[in-house]
């Protein structure tokens, strides 16, 4: 069994648990799919370098844009409306019957 259907297997078995464990059998593998370590993911394959943008005038796309994928910073300016203290509360008796 190639690398990539075992990995299927194994994501599928916690929502298809019985079809998995039958394929799982009919592959050859042993005891149990549900007895088997999760896959690991690969941190550096999840990394693109770059990144393609759509534009869009009046909501149609005219063209696509690939850009170099940029370091994520924070932002330089403070948030627009800062949150304040609440000055009081109100509370609403029972509703009419």
């Amino acid at each position: 069994m190639d690398r990539s259907t075992e990995i299927y297997l194994k994501m599928m078995a916690p929502v298809c648990p019985h079809i998995s464990e039958e394929l799982w059998a009919l592959k050859g593998k042993p005891y149990s799919i549900h007895t088997q370590a999760w896959p690991r993911v690969d941190e550096a394959a999840i990394v693109e370098e770059e990144i393609t943008l759509a534009v869009q005038v009046n909501g149609k796309v005219r063209d696509h844009v690939t850009v170099a994928r940029m370091p994520m910073t924070k932002p330089s300016k403070p948030p627009r409306w800062p949150a304040k203290e609440c000055r009081r509360t109100c509370a609403v008796s029972n509703p009419r019957k």
